[in-house]
């Protein structure tokens, strides 16, 4: 049942306590729920020591956040968090430190143990030397994860000695206020486009939960792309009769492709890659 402290407890499959936030803070009004929860959360974790705010962000955040505002499996939801956290190379001490601040926010004075064991588990998975066949791809999307795709832009820049004359970044900017599994659909079906369109070996990813951008050879075949990748959301985003199942499933259409050159130092163009870049 709901607790003073803006707490409510119900019983998981395996008998553990889910914790649901009702989205207030002592004092508050109700605020919207996993969007707010989850930029707090973020938040929060910068505050508290998290050292790359662009790699905060996973879709395993999305189930967390989706969880903790009363959708079943936050114990899961937790494990998938500390297997993402060990993938990307996070310490054990950071990774409970960002579920900490999770807890502070969701006004949680006693951090539930299972929720801290699930994670560490979680991490202790994700964490294990990978074959030597893995790859850097998202295993949701099929794209390339965000840290890849810093990393090339800080090889390209050491190349260069500077701003690398011979590529552009293109940016897809999606709504950021949808419901988490509206967003993660949206995601799926935009990641589809990207992969239609880019083919030549360009480093494609996710930078947050409402932007996905390429690095791509500058000039006119990266103009012609983006016109093709506009017409082909517009398909599927968009407001085509061919698009009606997609507006059922996905809300709100709206959706942007740009171009934007890269600026002439490497931390300036780090920073186009995070989630609260414009």
């Amino acid at each position: 049942m709901g607790g003073s402290d803006g707490r409510a407890d119900e019983e998981e499959g395996d008998g553990a306590m889910v914790h649901l936030w009702d989205g207030r803070r002592p004092g508050e009004r109700l605020v919207p729920g996993p969007g707010e929860l989850r930029e707090r959360w973020r938040c929060r974790s910068a505050e508290t020591g998290w050292a790359l705010t662009g790699d905060w962000w996973t879709p395993a955040v999305e189930s967390v956040v989706s969880a903790a505002c009363g959708e079943p499996g936050l114990a899961a939801a937790c494990k998938r968090l500390g297997e993402a956290r060990g993938r990307a190379g996070v310490g054990i001490g950071e990774t409970l430190e960002d579920l900490g601040a999770l807890f502070a926010e969701l006004n949680w004075p006693d951090p539930p143990l299972s929720l801290v064991r699930c994670a560490a588990e979680g991490w202790a998975d994700g964490g294990a030397p990978e074959p030597p066949d893995a790859t850097c791809e998202d295993p949701l999307t099929g794209l390339m994860t965000a840290s890849y795709l810093r990393s090339r832009l800080t090889e390209l820049y050491r190349e260069a000695g500077g701003a690398p004359d011979g590529h552009v970044l293109l940016f897809v900017d999606l709504p950021a206020g949808d419901e988490p599994w509206r967003r993660l659909s949206r995601s799926l079906v935009v990641a589809h486009e990207l992969r239609e369109v880019f083919r030549r070996g360009e480093t494609v990813a996710f930078t947050g939960p409402s932007r996905a951008a390429a690095l791509v050879p500058a000039g006119r075949r990266a103009e012609a792309d983006a016109v093709v990748l506009r017409h082909l959301l517009e398909q599927a985003l968009g407001e085509s009769d061919e698009a009606e199942l997609f507006h059922s499933l996905f809300g709100t259409n709206g959706f942007g492709v740009r171009l934007v050159p890269l600026p002439e130092d490497l931390r300036s163009a780090l920073a186009l890659l995070e989630p609260s870049a414009s």
